[in-house]
């Protein structure tokens, strides 16, 4: 299911990258802006491409923005900390989680559940990572402690992990069709 040639592989990737170039702008999305997909791009990414290269990518993708994002667009620097490098572990946590849930990929409500799991684990997760790394390490916080990095965590955790999940179920739903629209029109003898 997950069995790829160079051809769809560049083709994922370079959905991917666009869908990067045009959320991670808008972190939380608005009427007019959809949320920020950086997690659920890594982990279909890793679900997908599984080559480092894809990563490495991705990864330079998400800093460009950023920077123009930064020097260029307006965009507030209030990001941008010692805590920014933590972003690669946390993609890199997506990106692990999309490379797991390939294994055995089978059109079955048996792996469409240790998709959703491995999808929410590895949002979950990535979004703690970063998110924690920003509390704890970016200075921006005056004095941090537990109480008010839970009021933090809390704050941010089911929205981002909630999109981050919401394009991971899209892109299954177009596997799914795609798969379907296969088999209608090479019907097995």
């Amino acid at each position: 299911m997950t069995t790829t040639n160079i051809r769809q592989q560049t083709l994922i990737f370079l959905g991917l990258a666009a869908l990067m170039l045009v959320t991670r702008f808008h972190h939380f999305g608005s009427a007019l802006h959809m949320p920020d997909a950086s997690l659920a791009i890594f982990f279909v990414a890793g679900f997908y491409l599984r080559r480092v290269t894809f990563f490495a990518l991705l990864g330079a993708e998400a800093v460009l923005i950023d920077y123009v994002a930064v020097n260029f667009a307006g965009i507030s620097t209030w990001c941008i900390t010692p805590a920014y490098g933590a972003l690669a572990l946390s993609y890199l946590v997506a990106w692990a989680g999309g490379y797991w849930a390939s294994r055995n990929a089978s059109l079955n409500a048996a792996f469409l559940l240790r998709l959703s799991l491995a999808g929410f684990a590895a949002s979950a997760a990535g979004f703690l990572i970063a998110d924690g790394t920003f509390y704890w390490v970016s200075g921006r916080i005056v004095t941090p402690n537990w109480t008010g990095y839970w009021s933090h965590m809390t704050l941010y955790f089911a929205s981002f992990v909630s999109a981050a999940c919401a394009y991971i179920a899209a892109a299954a739903l177009v596997q799914v069709a795609l798969i379907l629209a296969e088999r209608r029109r090479h019907p097995a003898v």
